[in-house]
């Protein structure tokens, strides 16, 4: 692992907890899926915008979302 790649992991994981903290306000679930989609697009648009389409770091660093993205699926299945 190089250090762009646990940067963006770690970026990640602030942005986890962030949405996490959501669960203690009153809002309703349609906003707080409104603000965590809000919040990866911003954050895939500046990897995006960082790195370029076809870096091999943006292609680790997807690998790695992909875990808390697919047992979310699998949460919902």
């Amino acid at each position: 692992m190089n250090f762009p790649l646990i940067a963006n992991i770690v970026v990640f994981v602030v942005l986890l907890f962030a949405l996490a903290q959501t669960r203690h306000k009153q809002w309703s679930l349609a906003k707080k899926v409104l603000v965590g989609l809000v919040m990866g697009v911003v954050f895939g648009l500046a990897l995006h915008t960082i790195y370029g389409s076809d870096s091999q770091v943006l292609k680790d660093s997807v690998q790695w979302f992909n875990i808390v993205g697919n047992g979310y699926v699998q949460l919902l299945q």
